[in-house]
């Protein structure tokens, strides 16, 4: 649920992908990080339940104590998700060294849920950061990023932010690094007044906002420093507990598809032949919302319009024009040169090689093959293919995947999409055809239907701000001929 957890877990979930960066096969990964799990000494831990929504889904384990030149720190979470029914269990784990400035000098973050595996570790070198990633099965991959000044971690950050004695109007702002999309971005805490704790009003606490790529969450502090509780997005809530506490989880039937539906009334008939659909869009600005075909903003109101296929310009594969290079990469989650993506890609298609009739096969073939089961996962191609199995984010994936592979331009989508009375968090793919038209391999649909809100593009970077929205967005339905407000 801290920083390092949250951004771990909500990506699971949400299934966002990623993208390498500066990718160099010649250096030498770095050093393994020290520390071992559960090495710290006793009275070092902390423990947290974990809550969504008011129902208890798991717990965490954080520590952090001086080795004489730093800190070093662990962070280990559990949490049992039900999704539309499916109940699977989401383990991560955070370890590291600080230096006593809070200068980040290594760290390992893993993730596991179902079939996925998906390890980080990163280490400080001079004016670089190494990471290598593991994932999938893959051999381990390694980037370099050049760092401007050494970033911290969010936990570092936040240890400097809640250095008793606190102030009202302080205000700690730092770089971290996010082992997640391997990137470095600002955080921002700002002390607020002494106020009640929540639910405990009797006790007094600082109040910090925290703010991380529009993504807030508010920490309630004591005046020794100690965090007693967190509160984030999507309902999220992170509370200080004894071991026993923690650890103790009820068998809830609470489904998480409950924190991020949006209902609508009254319901769209006929959803997935909806060939437009205008809507007022509330918890989000507009101007956040990725421009592009299908999809106009009119005032404070959003009109998507379904692709019409007459006007698309298909081509002779693969797709040479040179202007899409970035959407036919290979990356560590869409490996689109692996030879078991290739020679799938050509039996797939055959002799096939005008880039429609391509994208129609492709995505009948992925609509086929997967079977549809809510998955929490860091979905990449190949492990995908091994597992046969995924919710949208698999289903989109291995599309993608496949379509670079045959030399179609193609890039993963996220967003919201209509369904059993309400719009629910999805993703899909847009492929090139003269322009970006959306494509739905998880509903066989070529193109996708207007109810397809687009509200994310691009890497996981992009991805992490559905964390922020999620939750508070608000979709109301409005006639097409209504005029713009």
């Amino acid at each position: 649920m801290r920083r390092l957890i949250i951004s771990g877990i909500m990506l699971l979930w949400l299934g966002s992908l990623a993208a390498l960066l500066f990718h160099d096969p010649t250096r030498t990964p770095p050093p393994a990080v020290s520390l071992r799990p559960n090495d710290s000494p006793p009275g070092a831990e902390e423990w947290w339940g974990v809550y969504m929504q008011g129902h208890k889904v798991g717990f965490v384990r954080h520590s952090m104590v001086p080795t004489g030149t730093g800190l070093a720190f662990q962070e280990e979470s559990v949490l049992h998700l039900t999704t539309l029914g499916e109940k699977q269990v989401v383990r991560t784990s955070a370890f590291g060294t600080l230096t006593t400035s809070f200068e980040l000098e290594n760290v390992e973050l893993s993730l596991e849920a179902g079939p996925t595996r998906f390890t980080v570790q990163a280490a400080a070198h001079g004016n670089e950061l190494w990471v290598t990633i593991e994932s999938g099965g893959n051999n381990s991959r390694v980037t370099k990023i050049p760092l401007a000044s050494k970033p911290s971690l969010s936990i570092g950050m936040r240890r400097a932010a809640m250095r008793a004695p606190l102030e009202a109007g302080r205000i700690t702002r730092g770089v971290v690094f996010d082992p997640l999309t391997r990137s470095n971005s600002t955080l921002t805490l700002t002390v607020q007044e002494r106020q009640p704790l929540p639910a405990q009003p009797d006790l007094q606490a600082w109040r910090i906002d925290e703010e991380w790529r529009d993504v807030k969450s508010v920490l309630w502090v004591d005046d020794q420093g100690r965090l007693l509780r967190e509160e984030g997005p999507m309902g999220l809530l992170a509370i200080r507990e004894d071991k026993a506490q923690a650890t103790a989880l009820a068998d809830s039937t609470w489904d998480a598809v409950d924190a991020v539906s949006i209902p609508v009334d009254p319901p769209i008939e006929e959803p997935r032949t909806r060939e437009t659909l205008r809507v007022r869009i509330s918890g989000i600005s507009l101007d956040r919302i990725p421009p592009g075909d299908g999809q106009s903003v009119e005032g404070n109101e959003l009109l998507i319009r379904r692709a019409d296929l007459e006007s698309a310009r298909s081509y002779t594969l693969p797709y040479a024009a040179g202007d899409h290079a970035q959407e036919l990469a290979a990356t560590e989650t869409l490996q689109a040169d692996d030879p078991r993506i290739s020679k799938l890609t050509e039996t797939i298609l055959g002799d096939q090689r005008d880039a429609l009739a391509a994208t129609r096969l492709l995505l009948d073939w992925v609509y086929r093959y997967l079977k549809k089961i809510p998955t929490a996962s860091l979905p990449n191609a190949l492990e995908i293919l091994d597992t046969g199995q995924g919710d949208c984010n698999e289903h989109a994936v291995l599309f993608t995947a496949l379509a670079r592979a045959a030399g179609i331009p193609a890039r993963v989508v996220s967003g919201t999409v209509y369904g059993a009375d309400a719009f629910l968090y999805h993703a899909w793919s847009e492929v090139w055809l003269g322009r970006w038209i959306a494509v739905d391999a998880a509903l066989n649909q070529v193109p996708a239907d207007a109810t397809h809100i687009r509200l994310a593009v691009g890497d996981r970077d992009e991805h992490l701000m559905m964390m922020g929205i999620i939750g508070s967005l608000r979709i109301e339905i409005l006639r097409d001929d209504e005029q713009p407000t």
